[in-house]
């Protein structure tokens, strides 16, 4: 199977093989802007769509809710420091757990998602009733410069097609407005030292495998300025004490001090 070309219009790779799920699967990293992608694609179009709403992943957000409420206030609190308040879209919401968090932090906040059983979820069990809807932005056809943020919290990297989705919603966005985006960082020593084992690791799902530069590349071809990208460790690396838990806090050390946690967040600006 012939190698694609890379969304910067190269195509030199290096190349990663991983098996997941029973399938083999490569990551190609392109060499001139980073960008990482899973081939074969592991899920576009109608079967992303199919895929998840056969999923009860939902249910799992509310076993968790606790947690999930601490991922979205730990985004929201940055996402504060650049635009505090006004209307807010979360794409990739499930079942709008984010959503309510910004709510409760006074915005005006929304969401979408593509999954029927999730939204329906969220709005029954969250009563955001009037806040979630099912589509995509492009088929919501919002209103050029309607949205004061924009965020995507682990729902880049399985965007079938991130710069014409990027191009969309900087065409939303308010002059000033900014972009929030939140994925699992492959180039991180988590996922280095831990390969299959990793937390996030999932090419079976995800399109794009990210790194800093990578997703910066996309963002600044489709018309945005980076105000700041850091990375951070994902919550999920639960310490314990045993050795399990002294081994993780020995890589949270080492993540830290490097700069390599394997949560990534970039806010980006509309020019």
């Amino acid at each position: 199977m012939n190698k694609p070309i890379c969304l910067c219009g190269a195509s030199d790779y290096t190349t990663y093989h991983y098996r997941s799920q029973n399938k083999d699967f490569e990551v190609l990293a392109c060499r001139r802007c980073h960008l990482a992608r899973t081939w074969p694609v592991p899920l576009a179009g109608k079967g992303l769509e199919e895929y998840y709403e056969d999923q009860e992943d939902y249910k799992d957000r509310f076993a968790q809710l606790e947690l999930w409420q601490k991922f979205a206030q730990r985004t929201l609190t940055i996402a504060q420091k650049y635009v505090p308040s006004g209307r807010l879209l979360d794409v990739g919401c499930n079942v709008g757990i984010f959503v309510a968090e910004a709510k409760r932090n006074g915005y005006d906040a929304h969401g979408v998602d593509l999954s029927h059983k999730a939204i329906e979820y969220g709005q029954t069990k969250l009563g955001l009733t009037k806040e979630l809807s099912i589509g995509t932005i492009a088929e919501h056809a919002y209103a050029d410069d309607s949205w004061d943020v924009i965020t995507y919290i682990h729902c880049f990297e399985y965007l079938e097609y991130p710069e014409d989705e990027m191009k969309e919603a900087r065409r939303i966005l308010k002059p000033g407005g900014i972009l929030v985006i939140e994925v699992p960082r492959f180039f991180s020593v988590w996922r280095a030292v831990l390969g299959n084992r990793w937390y996030c690791f999932s090419p079976h799902q995800h399109i794009w495998q990210c790194g800093k530069r990578g997703v910066e590349n996309i963002l600044l071809r489709s018309g945005f300025e980076i105000v700041v990208a850091k990375t951070r460790i994902n919550l999920r690396h639960d310490i314990t004490p045993t050795i399990q838990g002294v081994f993780k806090i020995l890589l949270s050390a080492i993540a830290w001090l490097s700069g390599t946690g394997d949560n990534l967040i970039m806010i980006a600006r509309k020019k």
